[in-house]
């Protein structure tokens, strides 16, 4: 099951929408798809994507993503908090800096 949820991410002097996918196959298929991309039952199953600048990524260790404190916090903390977290929750950087 592909399962997308929305975000907004804020910090010190920003905010904008992220929205994330969990890639999971739910069906045989599903998964054969999946593992074309390497996939198939990774636990790097997300899907990040930046609402504003359109910029997407499955490696929240991305290079990109790595230059932007904000980015990096925020994209760590929903991947080991996807389940818990509802669509549409606010995810404060300055707040998960200090948790972690």
């Amino acid at each position: 099951m592909l399962k997308t949820k929305v975000f907004v991410v804020k910090d010190r002097a920003t905010s904008f929408p992220i929205m994330v996918t969990k890639l999971q196959g739910e069906t045989e298929r599903e998964q054969e798809i999946l593992s074309l991309s390497g996939y198939r039952n990774s636990p790097y199953r997300y899907l990040f994507t930046d609402l504003v600048s359109k910029y997407s990524t499955m490696d929240i260790y991305d290079a990109k993503v790595r230059n932007s404190r904000t980015h990096y916090y925020a994209y760590n903390y929903i991947y080991s908090h996807f389940n818990e977290l509802k669509s549409g929750s606010v995810i404060d950087v300055e707040k998960v800096e200090k948790e972690g």
